[in-house]
């Protein structure tokens, strides 16, 4: 398979500005742009097939392990998720305090949840990769400033027992220090950190995923191509399906509870449920072992090897679990960056020109002295500019209803038991415990309109 990394080129804004108006159109009238039929939400959700997923569930559901998900918070009230979310934290004018409220205009926070850790149960329910996992929600909003929001949820879920961070979220360049150094005491907690390549919105694999250490994510289509959105680039780690993905939603976006959506937000939701599975039957293993697991059985595609558009491959749930894989003591994705200062350059050697006239050594070091003062001015205007860069969710941007996923249970399900080793500490301020008032109510009249949900997922 040919890889390419080059520039790629999208439709003009106008032209998507018409394709999404029309939809908005078409869904007003009650028009559905075609979809593929699928009898139950279950049928829906072909990754779990595509993964073989129920034999790697008889090998682990992810009893004990806790994955945060730094999103726009979840809601507790959908009956796939009772029972599996624990007490979270927001941060932003826009968060919800403890998680447990999706303040997304798109559900986007729920809908990671649930391809993690929904429980199943029947056809017309979703199930989740790691279904005996605890999700614990940790809200950004809408969208997160990399500094101030990203970097400090990242630090609050490495300190409240979180073995696993989902980040189903991008941003354009590299990082700041204050997102490496989040990520880098994340590290050094023994966490497994995933996150999402990026949806085309720019070239190149978007931070968080491209810190060393971090397992960058792309996606897959039905037939096992790369998505022709998912981001290229060295960093990339494994491949996910990734289009037309079917999980939890909103009441907000969907009466029927589900929505379907393409991104790379998915994809590493699903990666995420892997990693737990992982961390359940191998409790023992370090986190640079479970990201061993993952790339090492990882279903190769296109050049031997790893690569730009899939990394080391397609995760394989049952291999990474089954394979006899040896533990390693280092990241094999590498090692994110500290804040640390540098050790003192060793003196060098004297060399034959250690004889220069003394003016032309002055001279020299009053270029080299402009040279380093510029480059630092220029390092420390590209951290500011860095710093204030948006990172923006995977969002399925419509409604949407899948057959058969009339919801039955009304009221909210109760908290999840935080597994050992959890501390659910309040943050200073703000903290709220059980779910939020009201709840999710019955559809009322006839069953919803065949077809899957029609959203796209734009990350």
């Amino acid at each position: 398979m040919t890889v390419n990394t080059g520039t790629r080129h999208r439709a003009p804004r106008a032209v998507r500005r018409g394709a999404v108006l029309l939809g908005a159109v078409l869904l007003a009238i009650g028009i559905a742009p075609p979809a593929a039929h699928a009898d139950t939400v279950r049928q829906a959700q072909w990754h779990l097939d595509y993964l073989k997923i129920l034999d790697a569930q008889k090998q682990s559901q992810g009893d004990g392990v806790v994955v945060a998900v730094i999103d726009t918070g979840v809601r507790p009230d959908h009956p796939d998720l009772q029972g599996q979310l624990l007490p979270g934290y927001g941060i932003g004018s826009d968060a919800a305090p403890d998680g447990l409220r999706d303040t997304g205009a798109k559900g986007h926070g729920t809908s990671m949840a649930g391809l993690i850790a929904a429980r199943g149960g029947s056809d017309d329910k979703a199930l989740g990769i790691a279904p005996k996992a605890k999700i614990l929600s940790i809200s950004t909003g809408e969208e997160t400033d990399a500094d101030s929001e990203l970097a400090p949820a990242i630090r609050w879920a490495a300190d409240h027992g979180a073995r696993v961070i989902n980040m189903s979220l991008s941003g354009e360049g590299k990082a700041s220090q204050t997102l490496l150094d989040a990520v880098q005491y994340a590290a050094s907690k023994d966490i497994v950190l995933v996150a999402g390549a990026g949806n085309g919105d720019f070239v190149g694999v978007g931070d968080p995923a491209n810190i060393p250490g971090v397992l960058a994510v792309g996606a897959i289509d039905k037939s096992g191509n790369v998505w022709e959105r998912s981001n290229r680039g060295p960093e990339l780690g494994l491949a996910a399906p990734g289009v037309q993905i079917v999980s939890t939603a909103t009441k907000e976006l969907s009466a029927s509870g589900y929505s379907i959506g393409d991104g790379t937000s998915s994809a590493t939701a699903i990666v995420s449920g892997v990693a737990a599975l992982i961390r359940s039957k191998y409790p023992q293993l370090n986190a640079a072992s479970v990201i061993n697991r993952l790339i090492r059985t990882a279903t190769d595609k296109g050049p031997a090897g790893r690569d730009s558009s899939t990394g080391f491959g397609i995760v394989n749930p049952v291999a990474a679990l089954t394979t006899d894989v040896p533990t390693v003591t280092a990241n094999p994705l590498g090692v994110p960056a500290s804040g640390a200062a540098s050790p003192p350059a060793q003196a060098a050697p004297p060399t034959e020109n250690d004889d220069l006239p003394v003016a032309a050594l002055w001279i020299g070091g009053a270029v080299c002295l402009v040279i380093v003062l510029g480059l630092i001015g220029l390092g420390i205007f590209l951290v500011v500019v860095a710093s204030r860069r948006k990172r923006r969710p995977a969002t399925p941007p419509a409604p949407g209803l899948v057959p058969g996923a009339y919801l039955q249970q009304p009221g909210y399900g109760p908290m999840a038991t935080a597994p050992p080793g959890h501390r659910p500490a309040p943050p200073t301020g703000g903290w709220q415990t059980g779910a939020p008032t009201g709840q999710w109510p019955p559809q009322q009249g006839p069953p919803p309109p065949a077809g899957p949900p029609t959203g796209r997922d734009p990350r």
